[in-house]
C-alpha cells in the first residue's frame, strides 16, 4: 500500500443540512501525487509532489487556481522541491514544512509564501526529526505540524508566524502514524485516521479521532470514524462541519481506494454520510487542503 497521497481539486457546496453536490473543475496542470496545498483567503495554491513512479520525478512547480476563470496560473516554485507534505496558511501567507526530497534526507525546513510578491522566504526550521506524511494545519493565528513517518511520530508542534518560532505542545495521545487526516472547526484541531507498519500488502489502519484545544493544550477523544480506517483521506472544515472523503485502505492484502464521504458534527459529536465522489473514476487517495 502506497503511503503517499495525490492531490485532487474539488468543490463542495453545502453542509449537512443542505443539498450537497460535486462540480468538476479544470484539472491540475500535471498528474502528481503527494503534493502540498494551501488556501489564502479565497485563493488556492498547490505544488510539489511526484509526477512519476518509476523512476520518480519531483514536480517543482506551484500553481494558483483562479475560480473566476476556472483556470490554473503558474506561480513562483518552492526553492526546494519535495513530496509527501501538507501545507497551511496563516495571516495571509502560505507555509510548507518538512517532506521528502529525492537524494536528500527527510527535510526539516519551513518556507513562507507571499501571494502579493509571489515569493518564498525561508523561516525557522521545524525542530523535530525530519519526516513526511505529516499533519500540517492552522488555526486563525498559529500553525501546527506533527505525526508523520520515519520514524513514526506522535509529537505536536506549534508555529507562531509573528515570532517565527516553534513550540513543543502536548503530543498526540495515541501511537505515531503517517498519512492521517485533520480539519479545523472553531480554532480546534481534529486529527484522526492514518496508519503505521505500512508495507506493500499490510498496514495497521486507524479509525479513531481526537480534538486538540490550543487554548488549554489538551487532547480529547471524539466519535470514532464510522467507516473503515484509512490513509490519505481528503479532509477540511467548512461552516462548522468537518468533512472527510476518499483515502486508501485494505481488504485482506488487497488495496482499496474509497470514494465515500463523511461529515462530522462537533455539536452532537456525530458522523453523517455526505456526498460521495461517485462520478470520479477511479476513486483516489488523499487530497488535502487547509
Amino acid at each position: 500500500m502506497d503511503p503517499r497521497y495525490a492531490l485532487v481539486v474539488i468543490t463542495l457546496v453545502g453542509s449537512i443540512s443542505k443539498a450537497q453536490y460535486w462540480t468538476p473543475k479544470t484539472p491540475f496542470p500535471d498528474v502528481v501525487e503527494a503534493s502540498y496545498s494551501f488556501t489564502i483567503e479565497d485563493r488556492m495554491f498547490a505544488g510539489g509532489g511526484l509526477n512519476g513512479v518509476t523512476p520518480a520525478v519531483e514536480y517543482t512547480g506551484l500553481n494558483e487556481y483562479i475560480a473566476s476563470t476556472n483556470s490554473w496560473v503558474p506561480r513562483a516554485p518552492l526553492p526546494v522541491a519535495r513530496y509527501g507534505v501538507g501545507g497551511f496558511s496563516i495571516l495571509g501567507k502560505g507555509y510548507v514544512a518538512c517532506g521528502w526530497h529525492i537524494g536528500s534526507p527527510q527535510l526539516t525546513d519551513l518556507w513562507e509564501y507571499d501571494p502579493i510578491g509571489d515569493s518564498w522566504t525561508q523561516k525557522a526550521n521545524f525542530p523535530g526529526p525530519g519526516r513526511y506524511s505529516t499533519i500540517s494545519v492552522a488555526t486563525t493565528t498559529k500553525g501546527y505540524v506533527g505525526l508523520g513517518y520515519s520514524p513514526y511520530a506522535n509529537d505536536w508542534w506549534e508555529y507562531d508566524p509573528v515570532l517565527d518560532q516553534w513550540t513543543a505542545k502536548a503530543p498526540f495521545p495515541m501511537v505515531g502514524r503517517q498519512a492521517a487526516s485533520a480539519f479545523v472547526i472553531d480554532d480546534k484541531v481534529y486529527v484522526g485516521l492514518g496508519a503505521r507498519d505500512v508495507t506493500a500488502f499490510s498496514a495497521t489502519l486507524y479509525d479513531d479521532w481526537y480534538r486538540y484545544d490550543p487554548t488549554s493544550d489538551t487532547w480529547g477523544t471524539v466519535a470514532t470514524f464510522p467507516a473503515p480506517g484509512r490513509i490519505g483521506a481528503y479532509s477540511f472544515g467548512f461552516n462548522g462541519i468537518g468533512y472527510v472523503f476518499c483515502g486508501a485502505g485494505l481488504n485482506g492484502t488487497s488495496k482499496v481506494i474509497y470514494n465515500d464521504g463523511w461529515a462530522y458534527d462537533p455539536v452532537n459529536d456525530q458522523w453523517h454520510t455526505s456526498a460521495q465522489v461517485a462520478w470520479i473514476s477511479p476513486a483516489r487517495t488523499g487530497c488535502r487542503s487547509r
